[in-house]
């Protein structure tokens, strides 16, 4: 495991029922969410965000990789497929570097023997690690578990100390298993530290003056039908997320989403999905109340190998400090067709409103200034095409494209004033994005695997001259490969190009140099339970800038240990 992975790993922390008692439910849900929104309006709410995966992603990479993998394609699909999905708010949408979907084969890496463990290392730059896992194991009525993780370095690319950063994080789980539901309680807490280094070299500066910290916890449950096969499918998801920085700026959201999936007949589902984000965001004096209100019914037809789902998605905002309408509507077309075994073609045209935090913003890039602009991103129209398949179960394929058309594109640019604080400005007008992709996955048993990611992002920006910090393409390479079960050697390429920054200056476009790094990682086992690992990132050692004025650290290097139990 690379120290990149540790630090993605911090950003770590979906019956047949009676039918009037579920809608009356939903109605319930969505009622309630209404009353909060009232309460908000009157004074301030404490509230938080709930991820829909009830995993908190909080990013704070040298670069973004913003990679997606999909399930492979089924050998054998005799059985109606369920296209069961919740309405989720997507945050910082589009990423800074879009996802990419590659398929995922089974068996791409060794399962551990043992589901506890424990990791300790130790790194150049003055850089602890330690990692635990705790669990009950498979329990038939209540799984429990906690993950906690901390990386830390106490020195940088720039003045030592004063580009050190840290970055720890917990979280619990218990998962109770019924009889007609599922349900899952969880809490989270982490804690980002890092440094605003990216001053002018002749600024007189104290390591406090520049030191930001992100504090973040929350808490969710989630509900859904235990066996998923009855006449009604349901999930509901509540959760509440928190975040606050060393000046005291806050932001609150909960969340609520729920989700129907109904038999009408042979060939024919219903689907309904609901979400609502009730937000607040206080930053020096301003206080701004966010409400996002989503509703997406949509009916889904199967016969044989094709697989059609056509609806609507509805929503209304009152994010008064942007340009948008206050009642969006978007189509919801989607469709796969299995040409061939193992051979499947895809499409669609959608829109939505993608929702733009603070958090979603600090967790991509956490050298925003404290206090940012916020809008939300509408997405009026996206046309997708693609195809995706595997060979010989072995090899695994995806080849797609797509062009949207989005309103309020969010870009980071440098504060003229205060260059080391990065701005979010937004393209008003209306922009349009192609997407080129593909990807490659090989799997063999539990030997050796590859996966190849490659990503070509074309914009056509309308009242903004470049697509600042956006690459134009990138591509991601990683192999591993396991030596008689005692030694496992892993490798990560990486590869992004056409970063264009804005000068300080605010009228020069510079384009940062081409991001080049390699990431070794070797681990042996001792016994069942007992290893050792050494990890080397950035491997050739250059200085390069994913964000303008913040050059990484140099060539790294972590030995450690672990155990299973």
């Amino acid at each position: 495991m690379s120290n990149r992975q540790i630090l993605w790993k911090l950003t770590t922390l979906k019956a047949k029922t009676d039918m009037k008692r579920i809608i009356n439910s939903f109605i319930f849900i969505v009622l309630l969410s209404s009353s909060v929104v009232a309460q908000t309006e009157r004074g301030e709410i404490e509230s938080g965000e709930f991820v829909i995966n009830k995993d908190l992603e909080i990013k704070l990479p040298q670069y973004d990789r913003y990679f997606e993998k999909i399930p492979p394609l089924p050998v054998d699909d005799t059985e109606k497929k369920t296209y069961f999905s919740i309405p989720d708010f997507e945050v910082a949408t589009p990423p800074l570097t879009p996802r990419l979907r590659v398929l995922k084969l089974k068996n791409e890496k060794p399962q551990p023997a043992y589901r506890n463990y424990v990791r300790l290392g130790f790194g150049n730059y003055t850089s602890p690690y330690f990692e635990g896992f705790i669990t009950n194991g498979n329990q038939d009525k209540v799984a429990l578990d906690v993950h906690a993780i901390h990386l830390s370095s106490g020195s940088g690319p720039v003045d030592d100390e004063f580009s050190a950063d840290s970055h720890s994080g917990i979280n619990a789980h218990a998962t109770i298993f019924g009889k007609k539901a599922t349900t899952t309680f969880g809490v989270n807490y982490q804690r980002d530290a890092v440094r605003y280094y990216g001053y002018e070299s002749f600024e007189l500066i104290t390591e406090d003056s520049i030191k930001q910290v992100y504090q973040r916890y929350g808490a969710d449950v989630k509900i859904q039908n235990t066996k998923g096969d009855g006449e009604v499918d349901y999930e509901i998801d509540l959760g509440y997320q928190r975040q606050v920085n060393s000046q005291s700026n806050s932001e609150g959201l909960f969340n609520i989403d729920a989700a129907l999936e109904f038999d009408l007949s042979e060939g024919f589902d219903a689907f309904l999905g609901a979400s609502a984000l009730v937000g607040q965001y206080k930053a020096e004096s301003e206080t701004l109340n966010r409400n996002v209100y989503k509703i997406q019914p949509a009916i889904g037809f199967y016969r044989d190998d094709l697989w059609i789902k056509a609806g609507l998605n509805m929503v209304i905002q009152n994010d008064t400090s942007g340009t948008l309408s206050g009642a969006l509507i978007y189509p919801v077309i989607q469709g796969e067709y299995n040409i061939l075994d193992q051979f499947l073609v895809y499409g669609g045209i959608e829109g939505d409103l993608n929702v733009n935090t603070w958090q979603s913003f600090t967790a991509g890039n956490a050298f925003v200034a404290p206090a940012i602009r916020l809008e939300h991103t509408s997405k009026p129209i996206e046309v997708s095409i693609g195809v995706k398949g595997n060979i010989m179960n072995e090899v695994g394929y995806d080849v797609g494209a797509s062009y949207g058309a989005y309103k309020n594109m969010a870009y980071f640019v440098n504060n003229p004033l205060i260059p080391q604080h990065f701005q979010v400005v937004y393209d008003d007008g209306t922009s349009g994005l192609l997407t080129l992709r593909g990807g490659l996955d090989y799997a063999k048993k539990d030997v050796a695997g590859a996966n190849l990611k490659l990503a070509y992002f074309n914009y056509n920006t309308n009242n903004i001259d470049r697509p600042w910090h956006r690459p134009a393409f990138e591509s991601e390479l990683n192999v591993w490969y396991n030596l008689y079960d005692k030694i496992r050697i892993s490798t990560d390429w990486f590869y992004l190009s056409g970063i264009e920054a804005l000068d300080t200056d605010g009228a020069s476009a510079l384009e940062l140099d081409n991001i080049f790094d390699i990431n070794l990682s070797i681990d042996y086992a001792f016994s069942d339970k007992y290893s050792a690992f050494v990890n080397v990132n950035n491997m050739l050692g250059k200085n390069y800038q994913r964000y303008y004025r913040y050059p990484v650290r140099g060539i790294q290097v972590m030995l450690g240990v672990s155990a299973s139990f």
